[in-house]
């Protein structure tokens, strides 16, 4: 059987150049792929895939852009996940196999609906239905740093907040943060095609979203709700610029940070200026909600 998951932030990103698209192979016990895969997004893949191997572990397969950039990722990774670099797959259809395993999401009030679906959500949920079609891009709702965003999007915003979705994929979070009252929900990511996916998604499920392809800058906001799934480095490295656009008594949200990096990325925001609020983990992933 194979598979093939979303794990990590900025997921399906169109390679540069498919022609020289190569994959880095790993072998590693069924146990150890939350791990293996958690250390292969930290890379920015095209895409994993996963599949059951004969002896009983699973192969993952994560697309790079180039050789290069594929083998430094090898020469990193334990021997014993036996890392190898192989030519990409004649058929890239294997970046959209994903589209084969995804399943409604609920979190809280939200349902995530696949949106290319034809099969209606189901009339006994009285919550909010976010029909979602990902694109290129990630944030289908599978993985557990958008699904402990949503979570903790709804515990902090307020009707009538001024909200920014920092790293916003497929729009997922911005449709979210529309549906569940916000004022006006700004969009920026620095991929062009996220941001029209965006777009799309909002119009799908008819509301409005400001999109700027580009990242968070001096002079952004203020922002009552600050919502950032973007990866614990990038985290550490916009923290003065984020907390500089969040308005007195605003709240941020931060996710795409493994466990173990959270404590280095809450310190980063509080040096900034930032009080910690609460944390969250799910399946060796970490939110934390942090005021001004």
């Amino acid at each position: 059987m194979s598979r093939s998951r979303s794990r990590k932030p900025r997921l399906f990103r169109p390679p540069t150049d498919g022609d020289n698209l190569r994959c880095l192979r790993v072998v590693v016990p069924a146990s150890g792929v939350d791990e293996a895969a958690g250390r292969l997004w930290l890379h920015e893949p095209v895409a994993i895939h996963e599949a059951a191997t004969d002896d009983g572990r699973v192969a993952l397969l994560a697309g790079f852009d180039d050789l290069a950039t594929a083998a430094m990722v090898a020469g990193e990774l334990p021997p014993e996940w036996e890392p190898t670099v192989e030519t990409a797959p004649d058929d890239s259809s294997w970046r959209d196999n994903w589209r084969a395993f995804v399943e409604p999401v609920e979190v809280g009030r939200v349902l995530v609906w696949p949106g290319w679906w034809t099969e209606p959500p189901p009339e006994r949920h009285d919550g909010l239905v976010i029909r979602l079609d990902p694109g290129a891009t990630f944030g289908s709702g599978s993985h557990p740093s958008t699904r402990l965003s949503l979570a903790a999007l709804q515990q902090v915003l307020h009707g009538g907040d001024q909200v920014l979705d920092l790293g916003c994929g497929s729009g997922i979070l911005s449709v979210a943060a529309a549906l569940l009252d916000a004022a006006a929900v700004t969009a920026l990511d620095i991929d062009p095609e996220a941001t029209l996916v965006t777009e799309r998604n909002a119009v799908a499920n008819g509301v409005g979203v400001e999109c700027h392809s580009r990242s968070v800058q001096a002079g952004d906001g203020p922002f009552d709700v600050v919502v950032a799934n973007i990866g614990a480095a990038v985290l550490c490295h916009l923290a003065p610029v984020i907390v500089g656009s969040i308005a007195r008594g605003g709240r941020l949200v931060v996710a795409g940070m493994l466990s173990e990096q959270a404590a280095s990325v809450t310190t980063a925001f509080a040096i900034a200026g930032l009080r910690l609020v609460s944390t969250d983990e799910q399946d060796g992933w970490a939110v934390a909600v942090l005021r001004r």
